[in-house]
């Protein structure tokens, strides 16, 4: 099966490592950001192994990881190592400006969603408590970054729906590759919806070309029936029994079949009036 484009996005944040202490830290305290307590232990949903694998990457280097365990579904840290894993106190341990793109790394790697730009521009970070969703907005928006807030249900939502504020912000989490990859796909969606939209304009000239017609041989057919056709000039019978014999023809081609050729509206001009003439039947 096909990995989503959300899938694709946190498989390459998984393999994203950083020269700076500070920055593995705040990574991990955004995964963990308002983790639930069983026991003496922290517990965090695991989407894949490569989430419990870059936790223990992290932890390692402190030669803290004792006691973490892994159920092939949630992963079990000892409170001990991680202390408070409140958005406050990850943002009081931010040592250099990376630290804030490597938080929200974190947080979208355990609460973030990305939708497709094939399909749509939509990224959301999901929150159990209104109060959490509006700590996380307030530490974006101090650090230039802005959300929107949502409810959907019981969550409660930080999103973006802009092409260019979600290429931001994948720019600030790290994700270089899959933020080419969002401007290929919303470049190729583009050319296509073009396509179709110029496509449905041609269509919609033709329908339209097509029922003009339709009314301007009908109003010939009804000059020819009431013998009215012989009271117009020479011009007009000539542009009358043209049209008859050119059904499908457009103005503009029809014109160039006058002899001599006329413009496209002086000959929308004279069908115009023929149309008007019988009407008055």
């Amino acid at each position: 099966m096909k990995e989503s484009f959300s899938s694709e996005t946190k498989k390459e944040l998984y393999a994203h490592t950083s020269k700076n202490k500070c920055c593995n830290l705040a990574e991990l305290r955004g995964l963990f950001l308002y983790a639930v307590k069983d026991g003496n232990s922290y517990k965090l949903r695991c989407d894949s192994e490569e989430m419990a694998e870059l936790v223990c990457e992290r932890l390692l280097p402190q030669k803290k990881a004792t006691g973490i365990s892994y159920d092939g579904r949630h992963l079990f840290v000892p409170a001990a190592i991680l202390g408070d894993t409140s958005a406050e106190e990850a943002e009081r341990r931010f040592k250099c400006d990376q630290c804030i793109g490597a938080f929200m790394r974190g947080v979208f790697l355990s609460r973030g969603r990305l939708t497709d730009p094939g399909k749509a521009y939509h990224i959301e970070i999901v929150f159990k408590h209104e109060e959490e969703r509006d700590t996380i907005a307030t530490l974006l928006q101090n650090h230039g970054q802005e959300m929107k807030s949502s409810r959907r249900k019981n969550d409660f939502l930080l999103y973006r729906k802009g092409s260019e504020t979600i290429e931001d912000f994948l720019a600030l989490i790290g994700s270089n590759k899959m933020l080419f990859e969002f401007m290929n796909r919303k470049i190729v969606k583009e050319v296509r919806n073009n396509a179709n939209r110029a496509a449905n304009c041609d269509a919609g000239n033709i329908r339209k070309s097509l029922e003009a017609s339709k009314r301007q041989v009908e109003a010939v057919q009804i000059l020819i029936k009431s013998g009215k056709i012989e009271t117009l000039s020479e011009e007009m019978k000539a542009t009358a029994y043209l049209r008859l014999e050119n059904e499908s023809l457009s103005l503009e081609d029809l014109a160039l079949k006058m002899s001599p050729p006329i413009s496209k509206s002086g000959l929308n001009h004279r069908l115009e009036k023929m149309i008007r003439l019988a009407e008055e039947d």
